[in-house]
């Protein structure tokens, strides 16, 4: 690992309380970008399960995966590998006109600096 936050710190800090405070509407487009790339895999290498519980838990382990290795820049780490998502499905389908990634592109609230309301909640 190369990131600065390589180990899981005593409390929580702004970037895992957002990573961890995605919601799984938030989750699932993103989820979905990466079972279309073949990525959407456990340990084992077998696909998961098209469940909303399983694409949270997948992705919730991706972003905190970036922020691991990437620190505060996580989120710039993150945009780049849908970058690549994005670029792996127009080379494989390049006559589609709506990409699998389109639910993970900068209108995402991972892509464009959006953080989640916590105090809104109550």
């Amino acid at each position: 690992m190369s990131g600065a936050a390589t180990q899981w710190p005593a409390a929580l800090t702004p970037e895992l309380r957002e990573i961890l405070g995605f919601m799984c509407f938030h989750l699932g487009p993103v989820a979905h970008a990466y079972r279309a790339a073949g990525e959407f895999v456990g340990a084992d290498g077998e696909p998961l399960r098209s469940r909303a519980e399983d694409e949270q838990a997948f992705m919730l382990h991706k972003l905190v995966g970036f922020w691991v290795d990437h620190g505060p820049d996580w989120r710039s780490a993150f945009a780049a590998d849908i970058e690549r998502l994005a670029n792996l499905d127009q080379r494989a389908h390049p006559d589609r006109r709506q990409s699998a990634v389109d639910g993970a592109s900068p209108a995402s609230p991972f892509a464009g600096g959006a953080s989640v309301d916590h105090e809104a909640r109550g």
